[in-house]
């Protein structure tokens, strides 16, 4: 029964992952260690500069076999924000592969009624697509065609030092809260969301407005707090608020 269970398993991972090239570890903090690091191992910015340090992130592993991943592919992962005890905190050096962090919060009480309404019809809706694996493809050489000015990577700049040492930023008063500033995957992360959200604006260049929409959702888990933060009940976005606030905008 358990062989035929895991045949099942891996049958509808290689399903999802060929057919949809998505890689979903899900509520990725109940997992033990050696799995949640195959689970997010396809995780990357991009190649490393030399090729003797590349690593093949187009693939995801399930046990001992390996799946290999379609291009264009994309990595989600769920992680619940309560009962935490009995659960692994996923290292940073992980977390920090994850372009964005975006919290989801309660649905408002119209949405809320709608799911329950849902549920009790059988009324879920039909899913259709919008578009496909070429025209995303395609969409992203023309995301990297997106200009951005060198006063705009200067600011992306300032804002994750400003997280790493803020009191040369007029600051001070944060540093006693940060343990750990972002990292240059940081600066990197904005840089690309930024030239998506520009494209999706339908410009051909990056603004500030689109730095700063995209910040909290790219820093948030890049930031280690101290205790001292945590005693006093600071959170990455309010040193995220606070960064924004400082660093002037080109």
């Amino acid at each position: 029964m358990r062989l035929i269970k895991k045949c099942i398993v891996y049958v509808a991972f290689a399903a999802l992952v060929a057919t949809l090239g998505i890689a979903c570890p899900e509520e990725a903090c109940a997992q033990a260690p050696q799995h949640t690091a195959a689970g997010v191992e396809a995780t990357s910015t991009g190649e490393a500069p030399l090729p003797r340090y590349r690593r093949d992130r187009t693939k995801v592993t399930l046990g001992d076999d390996s799946f290999p991943l379609p291009s264009p592919f994309m990595v989600l992962a769920t992680q619940n924000p309560i009962e935490q005890e009995g659960t692994y905190v996923l290292p940073e050096a992980q977390t920090d592969r994850f372009m964005l962090k975006v919290v989801i919060g309660y649905p408002t009480p119209e949405e809320e009624k709608k799911i329950v309404r849902a549920h009790i019809d059988g009324s879920f809706g039909k899913v259709t697509p919008v578009t496909d694996l070429a025209h995303l493809s395609k969409a992203r050489e023309w995301v990297k065609k997106v200009y951005v000015d060198e006063r705009i990577t200067q600011y992306i700049t300032d804002l994750v030092w400003a997280t790493r040492a803020p009191e040369n930023y007029g600051l001070a008063e944060l540093k006693p809260y940060i343990s750990v500033g972002a990292s240059p995957r940081a600066g990197i992360s904005l840089a690309v969301a930024g030239r998506a959200l520009a494209f999706i604006r339908r410009r051909g260049y990056v603004v500030p407005e689109d730095i700063r929409s995209l910040a909290e959702d790219v820093l948030r888990h890049r930031i280690s707090l101290t205790y001292e933060a945590e005693a006093d009940e600071v959170k990455t976005d309010t040193i995220i608020h606070e960064v924004l606030n400082k660093i002037a905008v080109p």
